[in-house]
């Protein structure tokens, strides 16, 4: 699709593209970037073994809540909770 010709959102609609959710888009991306060994969470240290497998866990599944915490201080968070912020 040759983006530059598109001025309208008819001349956008009749060029087949189709609009993906901000959850899928960040899974799309994660999982390319995790195939190509980017490191998305550059600059983020201290959180290797722990929070970060647990992230790219959370969106490389098509899976939509995952549980933080020990014991009864467990948090149920929703992917939505990583976009908003």
């Amino acid at each position: 699709m040759n983006t530059q010709s598109i001025t309208t959102l008819k001349e956008l609609k009749s060029s087949g593209y189709t609009s993906k959710s901000i959850k899928d888009e960040l899974r799309d991306n994660l999982i390319q970037n995790l195939k190509n060994n980017v490191n998305v969470f550059d600059g983020i240290h201290g959180y290797e073994n722990s929070v970060i497998p647990e992230i790219e866990l959370l969106f490389s599944q098509d899976t939509t809540s995952i549980y933080w915490g020990q014991g009864k201080a467990k948090r149920n968070c929703s992917s939505n909770d990583f976009i908003a912020r």
